[in-house]
């Protein structure tokens, strides 16, 4: 899938994103890539609604590589939330180390 038109139509219009149609962690990508902030904070926003057992992994080495507590923060909380769903699945030790500490600092209180 193409991420490059659609984000184009953003940078130029400020508005058009489908987020059905576009995968929001490439496009993350790019907001940091060309110092989007706005585009930043949607796309922060849409990965914070729409967590889910199959995607928490990879949108926390997304937060932990882009360095954004609040969708760190938002991945801890739904593993702890989720937990008994997570922890049958083989992909939990792969969080990034910092959000493992963080999910059993937080989950032992």
């Amino acid at each position: 899938m193409l991420i490059f038109p659609p984000a184009l139509v953003y940078f130029m219009e400020g508005k058009g994103l489908n987020f059905s149609t576009i995968q929001p962690l490439e496009l993350l990508k790019l907001s940091f890539q060309f110092n989007l902030y706005e585009l930043r904070k949607n796309c922060e926003a849409f990965l914070i609604q729409n967590l889910t057992e199959s995607n928490y992994v990879e949108v926390a080495k997304a937060a932990e590589a882009f360095e954004m507590p609040a969708l760190k923060n938002a991945v801890s909380e739904f593993v702890i939330k989720n937990i008994s769903g997570i922890q049958s699945r083989d992909d939990l030790h792969h969080l990034p180390k910092e959000s493992l500490i963080d999910i059993l600092i937080r989950y032992s209180d």
